[in-house]
């Protein structure tokens, strides 16, 4: 079966976090800041980063605002694109973070007013507080969603179609290379470490995570136990973080050596969430609550031993197993 994390969801907004104990799930809530929602999108070194928004009465647009959030510390920090001309961008999403400066990450940014169509763009902050667009030529919309060194990823759409990118290097208008799962319709780069990009594709109408390798240009798709669709979002020192679908509900994991380990929230089984990100025992995404509000969440857990993922992995083919004879009912 899923693993359950034995945690009671308490909420809290960004300036009372209480002291965690292991296992705790920590829900990030900004309603008392007065915005409608929060979204993290990776964990490291102890920092969040993600985005919190306010969607308007009419249901759009909304207007985001990135933001880092330090667990130690419990304080929050909001960073937004600045435009050449010295004014703030519409909305700013903060995808991924460098695990060594917190002045430094990228994400993807909102230009335009209503009722004007959004234009969608990745970017990068470099420490010395400069913003770069980043997006290879020709592309309609691009998005940042991972960063390691010299390197990024991201995705982006041309011609009706849309492709991962990896950029290498300090010119964010060259050193790109183009990344599309042989045979797909879809893909999309999540996130990078020295070696690897990890990210999403969907083939045959089916979804599978996917692992490049950077130093031999080949690709390995790989669906969940039980055959589901499955969504790679991030890898860190060869541990890749993600998402498969079951029943209709989004259920993190962690996978390692092709082993995986499920994350659920006791008490409440229903609950859809994305598990985005993992670093140094700490599990970092966003689930949508009955009402439909996005709020992030951190969670402390043990990073799998492969012989718990195997066992892990058994029981979950036995739970499959009986959820389909169910549905056959």
């Amino acid at each position: 079966m899923t693993r359950l994390i034995p945690v009671f969801l308490v909420i809290f907004n960004f300036i009372s976090l209480s002291e965690l104990t292991a296992g705790t799930v920590v829900v990030l809530n900004t309603v008392n800041a007065g915005l409608t929602g929060t979204a993290i999108r990776e964990v490291r070194d102890g920092k969040l980063a993600g985005h919190a928004y306010k969607k308007y009465f009419s249901g759009s647009p909304e207007n985001e605002v990135g933001i880092i959030y330090n667990i130690s510390t419990q304080t929050r920090q909001t960073n937004n694109y600045i435009k050449s001309d010295g004014n703030t961008a519409w909305s700013t999403q903060i995808n991924s973070i460098s695990a060594t400066d917190n002045n430094r990450y990228g994400g993807m940014v909102y230009f335009g007013t209503e009722p004007v169509l959004y234009r969608t763009y990745g970017f990068i902050r470099t420490t010395s507080g400069s913003y770069f667009t980043v997006e290879p030529a020709g592309a309609t919309r691009s998005e940042v969603h991972g960063l390691n060194g010299d390197k990024t990823v991201g995705w982006f759409d041309i011609g009706g179609v849309r492709k991962g990118f990896l950029h290498q290097g300090n010119s964010y208008s060259t050193g790109f290379t183009t990344l599309e799962f042989p045979g797909a319709s879809l893909t999309e780069a999540k996130g990078v470490d020295s070696n690897y990009v990890v990210g999403s594709t969907i083939i045959g109408g089916e979804n599978y995570g996917f692992r490049y390798d950077i130093a031999t240009g080949g690709y390995v798709a790989s669906r969940a136990t039980g055959n589901l669709d499955t969504y790679f979002n991030d890898i860190n020192d060869g541990m890749i973080v993600g998402t498969a679908t079951l029943g209709g509900q989004n259920i993190p994991f962690l996978m390692q050596n092709g082993q995986y380990e499920f994350f659920s929230f006791q008490g409440n089984s229903g609950l859809s969430a994305s598990g985005s990100s993992y670093d140094n025992g700490v599990l970092a995404g966003s689930y949508v609550t009955s009402t439909g509000e996005t709020l992030g969440y951190y969670a402390i857990v043990p990073e799998p031993s492969t012989s718990t993922l195997i066992v892990l992995s058994v029981c979950l083919q036995v739970f499959l197993r009986r959820f389909q004879m169910l549905r056959t009912k």
